[in-house]
């Protein structure tokens, strides 16, 4: 006589879409870290700042520009030699990177050197370059950058004296940058890929110097780089068709009906304020239908992305 057999065991269900994305127990203790020790850097620094610039008049020159160097140098033994975690070095390395600005702004307040300059920024930038790059920290590298455009492009004007060369330069400052982030995987394989957040940012200012270039061009009849502006704006269609980002997708499409929207109130001189509402109103909903319907064929084509 056969003994009735035990079912077998059900076999476990696929977590759905949703359960995959949410976060586990570990996943929130690291973001818990990353952000208490970056806050908290963040507010040290600030402390820092505030009590000297509470009693800066009491304090001589001296002993300013002595406590800036001393902080610079006790956070530069500390990453030289302080055993850390590499986040945690290389939140030390954007402190040091920070006292060091913090250093050369009492230097020129203190000898009249036009600290409030774009010398300061760019003086900045050139004297934390190579931790930038030691570090391959991208919210270090972005700060770079501000830095490196605070100090380079105002003194862009010696070079290019003419009406519109603002846009212009910051439509090509922005577009190197990005494909500097973009291709240094390429040309140098032992740094780390830039996060989507960065190339993101420096998609969507390049574009948007890009479209107010043309825009300019519209009202004001000139035709000042034109040609540069028109290769941006190809090569950041290129490259979200490549992609297939949404979000990219989302600003081409809102820059190109801003644009068709400046050519129509510029040839038909729709300049009526209920006629402006309206094509602004039928613009965004012809782009959102558009949006929908990409974001559903872009799906279809990459049914992989569901699990991720």
């Amino acid at each position: 006589m056969q003994t009735p057999q035990s079912p077998p065991p059900p076999v476990p269900v696929a977590a759905s879409n949703t359960e995959q994305k949410l976060a586990d127990a570990k996943a929130w203790m690291q973001f818990i870290q990353i952000a208490s020790l970056t806050i908290g850097v963040g507010l040290l620094l600030a402390g820092i700042i505030f009590f000297f610039a509470y009693n800066w008049d009491a304090i001589h020159r001296f002993a300013k520009m002595g406590i800036a160097a001393g902080l610079l140098l006790v956070v530069f033994l500390v990453v030289m030699i302080a055993p850390m975690h590499n986040f945690t070095r290389n939140i030390a390395i954007f402190a040091m990177c920070v006292s060091v600005g913090v250093f050369w702004i009492i230097f020129g307040q203190a000898y009249q050197v036009q600290a409030d300059s774009p010398t300061l920024f760019l003086t900045w930038a050139l004297c934390i370059a190579i931790w930038v790059y030691v570090a391959d920290f991208y919210p270090l590298w972005a700060f770079f950058v501000v830095l490196l455009a605070m100090g380079v492009i105002p003194y862009n004007h010696l070079l290019i004296p003419r009406e519109g060369w603002e846009l212009s330069i910051m439509m090509i400052y922005t577009a190197a940058w990005f494909a500097f982030f973009y291709l240094t995987p390429r040309w140098l394989p032992s740094r780390t890929e830039a996060p989507s957040w960065l190339l993101n940012t420096l998609f969507v200012m390049t574009y948007y110097w890009a479209i107010s270039s043309m825009c300019r061009v519209v009202f004001t009849d000139s035709g000042l780089y034109v040609f540069i502006a028109l290769i941006a704006i190809a090569a950041c269609i290129w490259y979200t068709m490549k992609h297939k980002k949404i979000l990219l997708f989302s600003w081409l499409l809102f820059g190109a009906l801003c644009l068709l929207e400046c050519l129509l109130i510029q040839l038909l001189d729709l300049g009526g304020i209920v006629i402006n509402i309206i094509a602004m109103i039928g613009a965004f909903i012809i782009a959102t239908v558009v949006i929908v319907h990409q974001h559903k064929e872009w799906s279809k084509d990459k049914p992989e992305d569901n699990n991720n």
